[in-house]
């Protein structure tokens, strides 16, 4: 199974950046997110064709905050460091659980007969 975004998705997200990017200078702010779902439904996209536009404006130099409340437009240096927080401990956390996936692929390499067996 393929995880990737599709093309369609990507071009979406790229297509629906400059208005989500408006609405989210002149709509949300910390106190007032605006929710994925209302991203979605205005938008007529997926949650995924959301989080690639948002990623897409922050590569952009865009300083797109979130939390559990939505996405805003952070107005300050406060304002993205949760975000900031969020996404270095979820890279911590992928970082430890790609180790642990390394060590046992370690374990299962073993060849015999041409097939990998578990240790």
């Amino acid at each position: 199974m393929n995880n990737q975004p599709s093309e369609q998705s990507r071009s979406k997200a790229e297509k629906i950046k400059p208005r989500l990017l408006r609405l989210l200078e002149t709509n949300s702010f910390e106190h007032l997110p605006i929710k994925s779902y209302k991203i979605q439904r205005m938008f007529n996209i997926t949650d995924i064709v959301v989080r690639q536009a948002v990623g897409k404006l922050r590569d952009d130099g865009h300083p797109i905050a979130s939390g559990k409340k939505g996405f805003w437009y952070a107005r300050n240096a406060i304002e993205l460091q949760s975000t900031i927080d969020n996404i270095t401990d979820r890279i911590g956390a992928m970082s430890r659980r790609r180790q642990l996936l390394l060590n046992t692929q370690d374990r299962l390499i073993q060849e015999a007969d041409g097939q990998l067996k578990l240790l």
